[in-house]
């Protein structure tokens, strides 16, 4: 099923795999893989998507059914940000396992080149989800004690400032950048989706490369 859409007046046809990257609802995701797979049949590229799909999806154990993997990643990711030294030793190192097999990372080491590609793009989708849940979740976009709603450059400002310590900084500090090369080029495809303003992310962190705080507005 090609999806339509009108833009001034243009029809613009959309695949099923652009449809697939594009949706951020587990369901409709679904559905247009099944279509995808239906339509190309399970190609390599096919596999592989199903595959990071059911890594991210597929409740394990007493998992919840609604558990989304590459999300929960995100969460732990940004957990160990903002725990800073308090997160070592074991309890670190059990926490970076978790994010590597949540986002697939076996999948990429399998798979090679096509794996990274594929990651990437599910990585994306779930950067996207995660950005549109700050534009409107009260918490994060709110001032204090969600009462009163931040001023858009001030939310793109926080929004920058968390991207690059968890999808840049941390990672290195980590000594992540070959398991989560990804990862970075997937936040600035996402942000550059969402608020169309990639260059934003490129001159914070030149900023930050150069000296600058990491406390500073972009």
């Amino acid at each position: 099923m090609a999806v339509e859409r009108t833009v001034e007046r243009t029809v613009i046809i959309k695949t099923p795999e652009e449809c697939f990257y594009e949706a951020t609802d587990r369901n409709e995701r679904e559905e247009f893989l099944e279509e995808l797979i239906e339509t190309d049949g399970m190609t390599i590229e096919n596999e592989i998507r199903k595959k990071f799909w059911e890594r991210r999806y597929t409740p394990v154990g007493k998992e919840p059914s609604n558990i989304d993997h590459f999300m929960r990643a995100w969460v732990t990711l940004s957990y160990i940000h903002y725990s800073g030294k308090g997160r070592k030793g074991a309890k670190l190192q059990r926490d970076i396992e978790s994010i590597l097999h949540d986002w697939g990372y076996d999948l990429v080491e399998e798979y090679g080149e096509k794996g990274q590609e594929l990651q990437f793009k599910e990585l994306k989708n779930a950067i996207c989800l995660y950005l549109k849940l700050c534009k409107t979740d009260r918490s994060y976009n709110s001032i204090l004690l969600g009462v009163g709603r931040k001023k858009e450059t001030t939310l793109v400002s926080k929004i920058i400032q968390d991207l690059y310590k968890e999808a840049y900084a941390l990672p290195a500090s980590l000594g992540l950048q070959e398991q989560l090369a990804a990862l970075p080029k997937a936040a600035d495809a996402a942000f550059e989706e969402i608020f169309k303003k990639r260059e934003y992310i490129r001159q914070y962190r030149e900023y930050i490369e150069n000296g600058g705080s990491d406390g500073a507005k972009a």
